[in-house]
């Protein structure tokens, strides 16, 4: 009879679990992150008390051992009153399964990667304490709980993630990280204490104890499930209970936090169901089992472990065989005999992941040097915890932060690599196994993948579109951190879901609409392949297409239903995206007067020629980088640029992107930073040494932020300052004003500083005075009496009593600007001057508002006549500020349009009608131009063919062909060309495309050919400013190429993204080239490889920090790597044998300190840290000769009796002298011995403890020796 002892099982699950909830709080019932941890608290300690009344009930231990090394403990009573227990029960092949060794550094992927420096970031939970002395872990284990049981299991399972490797079977997956070790005791709210000061990632090798299990102490049987829900099976497997719940609150209360679970080991078990066997009845007293009603063989599916392993926010981890040579392919992935299967009762894919859990080296706590070997889920849950803060540390180290925890779940189950019979999740390995390697190579290649981390509000919807080149397959996953599902009452199987926010995610290809659906699973048929489809079940959905279409495709996530909470945060992980050319432009001003110059700037990637249109402007069109344009007429216009590249065009419209003449009324400038339009003020100096500028003034009324003029700090007695609004389109109103707030108070009465306000209606040309405030002591203008703030730093109006209207002075400003109105250009100026006055001037809430009239619908075109199928766009020219447009065409691509300006394309020819209909605030028009646009027919769309692509290269040529046989004309850079026939021999750069042309003056444009042109550079040289193809860890190196210009360089086959420079510098190890030139036309230098010489990492010094003056003591380090050079410095004393090596004898002389260092130095000529100790010099108050006395002196440390081992050559008096650190005489003995072997105790039991000396003279010789007492 197989035996589940012999799975070596997981362990179970931590005590804030199962308790009866009539007593306790829910997770959910926590309103902030410290009442959850209160709350897990105050659980505990219900746990503890209904515990050990328990235990007393059922006279049983609380916490036993079992003699197989099972330990097994009650952490909490169940619902039905039964008692819940938790056990546990019984690496660098695990890391190569997961490819995590490739991510260290001297790995392939040329990373450094080992979790040093990621404090407070990684911790474990499990049945015992940590040996923390181990070998393996070098300090780097801290048992923050303080519990002192030693477990091997819990040892074991740390050293999977931390091992430092001094028995290299044994290193761990992040093998230079520190940990945070903990018992299960009050795990829920040590967790959430740990996350709450940045925990990323914890190990739990533990879940409830279910179904069939051996008790190695009775010799039998027992079946754990619950006998007044199913006699016949465990409703624990695959349950989501209180815990599940709780888990998954404290993920959704720490975004960053990801909590790693075994699945359990029960699969299959007893094996052959035993004829004797023990349940439990219904206080929970082991009683034997009935054989006319025996529970069913465990499994296979539905055998996940009871507890938060079923939580949706956990990576639930299965167990498989290693991989030593790493995957290949999915039959590679052997699934282990014991290793848990899905589904949860709800349906979804649990394990997330599988990782190695057979066979796996670890460290034990048996001995500071043992090991051992175990299998279990327990063994692979570490093997993927620890290889995922290795993938975290990568991210942070180039993103500068850590991602969400639903991020870094995605990430691993979206680079699974495949495992099982059927592509695509199974319950058996889930979503396949963990590959660590590809995980971080997902985040480096930013241009064929994306992560994202988005939030989906409610009703809203996210899409992303993206270009396939057709060969690469399109994976996309989302992950989200979903709301805690209602824990149920117990219950066999019951189907309830337990997804709160159903997030949903689509694929659409755009050629033809065609939808892409994600995976799932039916549960009623566990065996089944993964089918696609809508995923009602899973917070992870994924969807692949093996085989995409050359194209774009758009990704959308969207939601069922109401999201709970009002939003959504989710992740997102794309892979197979084909990088292209981006359009991207920036303007000047967004905001401009007519006639007046604005600058665009192209700011687009992947480019090299471009193509400017600017819709009623002046240029219409230009292929400058940065135009500068006009526009005439008032308006609001539309602005495109078309980019192109050796990779291919894109294009950006921006439909209504600049407006002319002015903004409409109302103005209601606030200056906070949400103000649309706080920057389009501008500010004017006169060549003087203070300007306005933003304030904070304390978040009273009017408001946080105002604008303001520091008069009190100007160190000159008169300047000048203009704070100027944006362009105002004042047509269409009746009456027009201003308002504004104002806060001033003189220094002193000696002066005064003046606010005058001025208009323009010819953009700043002229400007008029409308106001001109300045104080006389009267109040008229200052919000303040005189003196007020002398005492202060300056005016700063903190409170509302300090502005106008406050209650000191004069009411706040309306200025009439009635008879400006009409005119467009228009701006306001506020002008500060100051004149031996010396305070601050402050303005908020400034208000520009008039009274609208009707609009008068009106529009034009550049061009009445057009041709059938151009694109031509109508201009509104309505007045008096339309707000909403409706426009109505005949025989166009889209009959009705809303847009302001809309692009319309007629389809056949012949005299259409236009009707534009406006509406603003006060009233509509609309107008009819019957025929406005006489349409023409169009010839068919030309072909332009080349022959020998689009890049050419040494003075290659291409033919380019048309297939037009009549009436066409060649264009080059938009200039027509004298080429007769329909094909063209071309070896220069420049764009091509062909018109046919028509008697009526139409044509038909083919598509632009843009033909690039270079020269194939020298084969490029790298230089290093290495002497070797190596270096060390800590340092860093330079690559320089021999070419100045063009260069692109390349790690690990990988393009480096900015770095274009003729000098590189790195600081790992890897693969480098470098290449050189553009425009299609490349060569690329030979591989140079350089490695990453690890740096010795040597252990402090041995030895004593005292020594006798005179005397030759004995210092020595453990190498970092063998072999190495050590080199010795010695303060006052000299090195007298062991030069060179790592252990030495030294004479120390004269003085009363002195220091012993070292440095070691690799072969490789890496130098590791110094290392010192201080060393005090002592005098023994006497002489010493050398002896040759055979001397053996034990214990050393001694408490009570120091025993001597002495021969003598010849018998007579033997002296014992002990002396402390100052030569003071604390014990004398003198006795007579005979010739040969003798033997002498000495009590010390009275010395306090610390340093002493021994001196044993006998005739004219003398020995020394040192101890110490404890």
């Amino acid at each position: 009879m197989k035996k589940i002892a012999a799975l070596l099982l997981i362990s179970v699950l931590g005590s804030g679990f199962y308790a009866n909830a009539q007593n306790k709080r829910k997770a959910t019932d926590a309103s902030t992150t410290a009442d959850l941890q209160l709350l897990f608290s105050e659980n505990f300690r219900i746990d503890q008390n209904k515990i050990a009344l328990k235990a007393k009930e059922l006279n049983v231990p609380v916490r036993e051992v079992l003699p197989n090394g099972v330990v097994r403990e009650m952490v909490s009573i169940s619902y039905t009153g039964l008692p819940v227990y938790i056990h546990t029960n019984n690496n660098l092949d695990a890391a190569k399964t997961l490819q995590t060794n490739k991510l260290w550094p001297a790995g392939s992927l040329g990373l450094s990667l080992s979790g040093q420096g990621m404090t407070n970031r990684l911790g474990v939970w499990d049945g015992g304490a940590v040996l923390r002395t181990h070998q393996e872990f070098q300090g780097r284990a801290v048992q923050t709980d303080g519990a002192t049981s030693l477990s091997s299991h819990a040892t074991h399972v740390t050293g999977t993630m931390i091992a430092g490797g001094v028995v290299t079977n044994a290193k761990g997956m992040s093998y230079q990280a520190p940990i945070k070790c903990h018992d299960w005791n009050n795990d829920n709210s040590e967790m959430s204490s740990a996350a709450s000061v940045g925990l990323l990632i914890s190990n739990h090798s533990y879940a409830q104890i279910c179904g069939w299990q051996y008790n190695s102490g009775a010799s039998h049987w027992e079946f754990w499930g619950d006998q007044s829900i199913s006699a016949t099976e465990d409703y624990k497997y695959g349950f989501y209970d209180d815990n599940s719940e709780s888990w998954d609150q404290i993920a959704v209360s720490y975004p960053n936090y990801l909590i790693f679970v075994a699945a359990g080991n029960d699969r299959g078990a007893p094996g052959t169901i035993p004829s004797v066997f023990y349940i439990r009845n219904s206080i929970g007293s082991w009683v034997q089992g009935s054989n006319t009603n025996v529970p069913a063989t465990v499994g296979p599916y539905n055998s996940i472990s009871g507890g938060p392993c079923n939580a949706k926010n956990v990576m639930t981890i299965g167990a498989v065989n290693k991989i030593t040579n790493g995957w290949s392919k999915s039959s590679d992935v052997v699934m282990s005999s014991f290793s848990g299967w899905g589904p949860t009762d709800d349906g979804r894919i649990k394990p997330d992941v599988v990782a190695n859990g057979v066979s796996v080296y670890s460290s034990v706590s048996s001995g500071t040097t043992d090991y051992d070997t175990y299998n279990g889920t327990s063994m692979a849950t570490p093997n993927a915890s620890g290889s995922a803060l290795l993938i975290q540390q990568h991210y942070n180290a180039l993103k500068g932060s850590y991602m969400r925890s639903a991020t870094l779940k995605g990430l691993i189950i979206h680079t699974a690599d495949e495992a099982g019979a059927a592509f695509g999740p199974d319950y058996t390995y889930g979503w396949g196994l963990m590959n660590a390697a590809k995980a971080v190579q997902t985040i480096s290649d930013t241009l064929k993948s994306s992560i994202q981390q988005k939030n989906l509000i409610n009703n809203a919807s996210y899409t992303y579109t993206f270009f396939s080149d057709g060969i690469t397959p399109i994976r996309a996953s989302i992950c989200w951190t979903d709301l805690p599902g209602n824990a149920l009452s117990p219950a066999l199987n019951p189907n309830t879901k337990m997804l709160i926010n159903d997030l949903d995610l689509r694929i659409k290809r755009n050629s033809d609409n065609l939808l892409y659906f994600p995976y799932k699973l039916n549960p009623a048929i566990p065996a089944a392949p993964s089918t696609t489809g809508d995923n009602i079940t899973d917070n992870v959905e994924q969807v692949y297409i093996n085989a995409p279409a050359l194209g774009t495709y758009t990704i959308t996530i969207s939601h069922k239903g109401s999201l709970s909470g009002g939003s959504q945060p989710y992740s997102l992980i794309i892979s197979g995206i084909s990088p292209k050319p981006a359009a991207r432009f920036t303007v000047s001003s967004k905001v401009v007067c007519t006639n007046k110059n604005i600058q665009f700037f192209d700011q687009s990637s992947g480019s090299s020629t471009r193509m400017w249109y600017f819709s009623g402007g002046t240029p219409a069109a230009s292929s400058q980088s940065n135009p500068l344009v006009t526009f005439s007429l008032p308006g609001i216009y539309s602005v495109a640029l078309r980019i192109s590249g050796p990779n291919g065009y894109d294009s950006l419209y921006m439909q209504d992107y600049i407006t002319v003449g002015g903004l409409g009324l109302p103005l209601d400038e606030t200056f906070e930073p949400n103000s649309l339009t706080r920057d389009l003020w501008t500010i004017e100096k006169t060549g003087n040494d203070t300007s306005w500028r933003y304030w904070s003034i304390g978040g009273t009324s009017p408001g946080n932020t105002a604008y303001g003029i520091n008069n009190y700090d100007a160190p000159s007695a008169y300047h000048v300052g203009r704070l100027i609004s944006p362009v105002l389109d004042l047509r269409g109103y009746l009456n027009a004003q201003v308002t504004f707030q104002h806060a001033y108070t003189r220094y002193d009465n000696t002066g005064s500083d003046s606010l005058i306000v001025y208009v323009s209606t010819n953009c700043g040309n002229v400007w008029t005075r409308l106001l001109n405030m300045g104080e006389n002591g009267t109040g008229n203008y200052a919000t303040g009496p005189d003196n007020t703030f002398q005492s202060q730093d300056a005016f700063i109006p903190s409170k509302s009593s300090n502005w106008c209207g406050g209650g000191f002075g004069a009411a706040c400003k309306t200025i009439n600007l009635t008879s400006y109105a009409g005119n467009a250009n228009v701006m306001v100026r506020f002008e500060q001057r100051t004149n031996n006055g010396g305070n601050n001037i402050f303005i908020d809430n400034v208000k520009i508002t008039g009274t609208l009239t009707n609009p008068v619908a009106n529009f034009y075109a550049f061009s009445k006549t057009v041709c059938a199928m151009d694109d031509v766009q109508i201009l509104d020219s309505s007045q008096n500020n339309p707000s909403q447009w409706k426009w109505y065409f005949t025989d166009t691509d889209t009959l009705t349009y809303t847009a302001r300006n809309p692009n319309v394309k007629f389809l056949t020819p012949g005299l259409k009608t236009i009707i534009l209909a406006v509406k603003n605030a006060v009233g509509t028009d609309s107008v009819l131009k019957a025929g406005y646009i006489t349409v023409l027919p169009s010839p068919i769309q030309p072909t332009l063919t080349s022959s020998n692509g689009n890049s050419l290269c040494n003075g290659d040529s291409t033919t380019l062909s048309t297939n037009a046989t009549s009436n066409f004309t060649w264009f080059r850079n938009g200039i027509v060309q004298s080429t007769p026939g329909n094909s063209i021999q071309v070896k220069d750069e420049a764009t091509y495309f062909i018109k046919t042309g028509s008697s009526n003056g139409c044509y038909a444009k083919s598509e632009v050919l843009d033909i690039l042109t270079g020269i194939t550079p020298p084969k490029p040289v790298i230089s290093k400013n290495l002497a070797s193809n190596s270096f060390c860890e800590g340092s860093s190196f330079n690559l320089t190429s021999n070419a100045d210009l063009n260069n692109q360089w390349f790690v690990n086959g990988l393009s480096q993204t900015g770095q274009t420079a003729k000098v590189f510098s790195f600081s790992d190890s890897g693969t480098f080239k470098v290449q050189v030139g553009d425009k299609g036309c490349f060569s690329i230098s030979d591989i140079l490889h350089i490695d990453k010489l690890p740096r010795p990492i040597t252990s402090e010094i041995s030895g004593a920090n005292w020594s006798v003056r005179d005397d030759t003591a004995s210092f020595s380090v453990i190498p970092g790597i063998n072999g190495s050079n050590f080199n010795w410095l010695v303060t006052g004393g000299s090195v007298q044998s062991g030069a060179g090596t790592n252990g030495v004898n030294i004479k120390f002389n004269s003085g009363s300190n002195a220091a012993v260092s070292v440095q070691e130095n690799t072969v490789g000529g890496c130098k590791g840290v110094q290392k010192t100790l201080a060393v005090k010099l002592v005098s023994t108050g006497i002489s010493k000769n050398t002896t040759s006395i055979n001397l053996n002196m034990y214990p050393n440390p001694a408490s009570n009796i120091l025993t001597f081992d002495f021969e003598l050559y010849q018998k007579g008096n033997v002296h014992f002298q002990i002396y402390n650190l100052v030569g003071l005489d604390m014990i004398s003995v003198t006795g007579n011995f005979p010739s040969g072997v003798n033997q002498k105790h000495i009590d010390v039991n009275k010395l306090i403890p610390g340093f002493y000396m021994v001196s044993i003279k006998t005739g004219d010789k003398m020995i020394i020796r040192n101890f110490v007492k404890e």
